[in-house]
């Protein structure tokens, strides 16, 4: 990783860089930056990265940079969330790194209490995560994500993707330079699953057991690029998997467990040639697993007509689950 102009000595250790990529996310970009600039912990610098946007996302950071100088507006061409997050830790001071996407919020509290178990953690840790709520166009809460794991946390990641999203964690700055980034060459949507592995093979991970992420969830066009997505899931543990061949069943699990999720949005999104495909990478990996992918497709199949809020509803077991299905503001996260 070039780092432009600045050493591992002049990142600033109480100072928490906070990158976010945004690309024609006009539409969302205010919440997200006023989430962030609302946080209780204040010594941020704050790095919108334009990345090629045809709509006002510029203007609109412009507006909050005006407003408050911790803001900083980059921009450059359309090259990929990943690209547009190591353009902001390239220019980053902060000793701590962290990065939202232009469409999530988070609470107020959630910083703070990263830092916090960052440092009073045992051993070093690099990287600190929190659980989060998914939440629709509106901000309502549909359900909500409580990964507990910490510590060496290699066994787990195996199996994939322990941390969720790309909204949740701190990370220290100089690690992420070490590493080098996130791999452009993936471009598959697990650039964040072996950046977080190669933090596990430095050090700890924390969590902090609060809702402090609203992580917003829509129809999305993802489940087309399955055939992307799992290629590059393979691409990575072709590299890692060889280090660990004590874990070859999580690897095998894991790989399972995302080929069903791609199948579910692959279903709810009326992709079926993907859903097709996904069906037979099931079936060539273990026929018990595709059996169970046919079996959920009806239960897929009929959230089709339901917006996401009533099936959050509809799914919740109980009263005090269907109160999660309120505005995400809302929940008084403790």
């Amino acid at each position: 990783m070039k780092e432009p102009g600045l050493t591992m000595a002049d990142l600033q250790p109480n100072l928490v860089t906070v990158a976010i990529p945004a690309y024609n996310a006009a539409a969302t970009l205010d919440e997200t930056l006023l989430s962030v600039r609302r946080q209780r912990y204040s010594n941020l610098e704050i790095l919108v990265v334009d990345d090629g946007s045809t709509d006002t996302t510029a203007s609109v950071a412009q507006r909050h940079a005006d407003a408050d100088a911790r803001v900083k507006l980059f921009r450059q061409s359309n090259a990929g969330v990943s690209a547009a997050r190591n353009k902001a830790l390239c220019c980053a001071n902060g000793a701590l790194f962290a990065t939202v996407d232009a469409d999530d919020v988070w609470h107020p509290d959630k910083i703070e209490r990263q830092v916090g178990s960052m440092l009073g953690g045992s051993g070093e840790i690099v990287l600190c995560y929190t659980w989060f709520a998914y939440i629709d166009e509106r901000g309502l809460v549909l359900s909500t994500a409580e990964p507990s794991e910490e510590g060496n946390v290699i066994a787990r990641m195996c199996r994939g993707n322990l941390i969720g999203n790309g909204s949740s964690p701190v990370m220290l700055t100089r690690v992420l330079r070490a590493v080098g980034g996130w791999d452009l060459s993936l471009g598959g949507g697990n650039e964040d699953y072996k950046l977080f592995f190669l933090l596990a093979e430095r050090g700890n991970f924390s969590v902090v057991r609060s809702h402090l992420l609203g992580y917003r969830q829509g129809r999305e066009n993802r489940s087309s690029k399955a055939r992307r997505m799992l290629a590059s899931y393979d691409q990575v543990l072709a590299e890692i998997q060889p280090r660990y061949p004590e874990y070859a069943g999580e690897f095998s699990a894991g790989r399972s467990e995302l080929i069903a999720y791609l199948f579910d949005k692959a279903v709810l999104n009326m992709k079926w040639g993907a859903a097709a495909y996904l069906l037979r990478e099931a079936w060539a990996q273990s026929r018990a697993d595709a059996r169970a992918m046919l079996l959920t497709a009806p239960l897929i199949a009929s959230r089709i007509v339901l917006p996401l809020s009533v099936r959050a509803f509809l799914r919740a077991r109980s009263p005090s689950e269907r109160l999660k299905a309120c505005s995400f503001s809302q929940i008084g996260l403790k």
